[in-house]
C-alpha cells in the first residue's frame, strides 16, 4: 500500500487484517510511499516468501512485474483503487458514481466554479471521480468551470491545498470544492483559514461511513470496507 494514514488505504488494511489474522493467517504489510523503486524491492521480498496471495495499491505503470516476478496464476495478484496497465484481478468502490451522485448535489445548488483535489488523476480511483462529475454535468447540459489539482505526497497535498485560495484577481472565486478524501478537506479548510480573507467554500468529501460534524464540510459517505471484504470472498474462492 501506499500509507495507512489515507482514510480508504487504512480501512482496507483494517479490514483484510481482522479477517485474515482471525482465521489464523499472517498478514504481511508494505508501504511503498509511492516509490516505484521500493515497491519493485518488495516484490522481490514477496517472491522469497511464496505467499499466497497478493494484495496491493499499486504505484507501477504496468502489473507485469508481479506476475513475471511471482510467477503466479494472475488471480492471486489482486489489485485495488489503482489499475495500472496489464492488470488481472482488479476491484474498487465505484468512485464513478459518488463523482455522479455529487455532480447532482452541487447542481440542486447552482454551484458552477467547483474546485476539486484528488490524488493523481493517472490513479484509477481519481480518474473515475472525475470522470462521474463531468458525464452528469454533460447529461444535464450543465455548465461548469473545474479547477482540479492534484497531489501525490503528503507535503506536496498540504502546500497545493493554497493553490485554490491564491491571489491572482483574475481569479474566479469558486462556489463550492470537491475532495476525494477527509484529509485533503482538512488541509483546504486550513489553507482557506491561513491563505484568504474570503470565507472557505463548502467542502464536499468522500468519507468512510463514520459522522463526523464539522461546519462547512459535507459528507459523501463510502462503504470503504466493502473491499475487503471482495477480496477476502474472492481469495476464498480461489
Amino acid at each position: 500500500m501506499p500509507n495507512i494514514t489515507t482514510e480508504h488505504y487504512s480501512q482496507l488494511y483494517e479490514g483484510l487484517n481482522t479477517h485474515f489474522t482471525t482465521q489464523g493467517y499472517e498478514l504481511s504489510l508494505y508501504l511503498t510511499q509511492d516509490q516505484q523503486e521500493l515497491e519493485l524491492q518488495f516484490i522481490q521480498r514477496i517472491a522469497a516468501k511464496r505467499d499466497y496471495a497478493v494484495i496491493t495499491v499499486s504505484c507501477l505503470e504496468n502489473a507485469d512485474r508481479y506476475y513475471q516476478t511471482l510467477k503466479s496464476d494472475n488471480d492471486r495478484v489482486i489489485l485495488g483503487y489503482r489499475r495500472p496497465s496489464g492488470a488481472g484481478q482488479y476491484l474498487s468502490p465505484d468512485l464513478e458514481q459518488a463523482g455522479q451522485d455529487l455532480a447532482d448535489m452541487l447542481m440542486t445548488k447552482n454551484y458552477h466554479h467547483i474546485g476539486l483535489f484528488t490524488n493523481w488523476q493517472k490513479n484509477t480511483h481519481s480518474q473515475a471521480l472525475k470522470q462521474g462529475l463531468l458525464k452528469r454535468f454533460k447529461q444535464r447540459r450543465y455548465q461548469v468551470d473545474l479547477v482540479h489539482a492534484e497531489s501525490n505526497s503528503q507535503d506536496n497535498t498540504y502546500n497545493l491545498a493554497f493553490n485554490f485560495f491564491s491571489e491572482d484577481k483574475n481569479k474566479v472565486k469558486l462556489d463550492a470544492i470537491i475532495t476525494s478524501d477527509i484529509e485533503r478537506a482538512h488541509y483546504i479548510r486550513n489553507a482557506s483559514y491561513l491563505g484568504s480573507t474570503e470565507p472557505c467554500p463548502p467542502i464536499y468529501t468522500l468519507a468512510d461511513n463514520r459522522f463526523i460534524n464539522e461546519d462547512n464540510i459535507y459528507q459523501y459517505h463510502m462503504n470503504y470496507g466493502m473491499l475487503s471484504k471482495q477480496i477476502v470472498d474472492l481469495i476464498a474462492t480461489q
